[in-house]
């Protein structure tokens, strides 16, 4: 895999990780870059339509499943080691320049914490590069509104721009 940027944007359930994950996405994407992304969740979940072929061969007990056409790919795994994971990863996003992963609070990746009304950014993190906040956040780390997806965007660029010299 190339050397994408990795960011995690993390928060407690219904703190607006979504709502700045695909604000992040969409400002990267419009400054041309290419953005991968991936959802995390602690609980099991269905990405087939009941009733299709590809869900009628993973019900009969495939162990992986691919639903292939001319404009998409999409697999569905039973179960998923890490160096699946890895293989997969490094396929999906070898074109990529970011990768947002929203809620996975189990990497090396540098955060961005989004916080409701009442969460607190008291726990040390060395990842935390920023939070989102309704109100001023003072922790040693930038902090911005919902609204501010485009200086986001601009912090997020100038955070990693040493890290890649193709960036203008």
């Amino acid at each position: 895999m190339n050397k994408a940027i990795q960011l995690n944007v993390t928060g407690s359930k219904n703190s607006g990780k979504t709502r700045i994950a695909v604000s992040l996405i969409r400002e990267l994407t419009a400054r041309g870059f290419n953005v991968g992304s991936v959802k995390h969740t602690s609980h099991d979940h269905e990405y087939d339509l009941e009733g299709t072929d590809s869900w009628k061969h993973h019900q009969a007990g495939t162990v992986s499943t691919l639903i292939s056409s001319p404009q998409k790919l999409v697999c569905h795994m039973r179960e998923l080691s890490a160096l699946k994971e890895q293989t997969i990863m490094e396929a999906a996003f070898s074109d990529c320049d970011f990768i947002i992963w929203e809620g996975d609070r189990e990497t090396n990746n540098s955060v961005i914490k989004c916080l409701a009304a009442g969460d607190s950014t008291q726990e040390k993190d060395d990842r935390l590069i920023a939070v989102i906040s309704e109100t001023p956040v003072d922790n040693g780390v930038e902090c911005f509104g919902f609204e501010e997806s485009q200086e986001l965007c601009e912090f997020v660029m100038d955070q990693f721009s040493k890290d890649n010299n193709n960036w203008t």
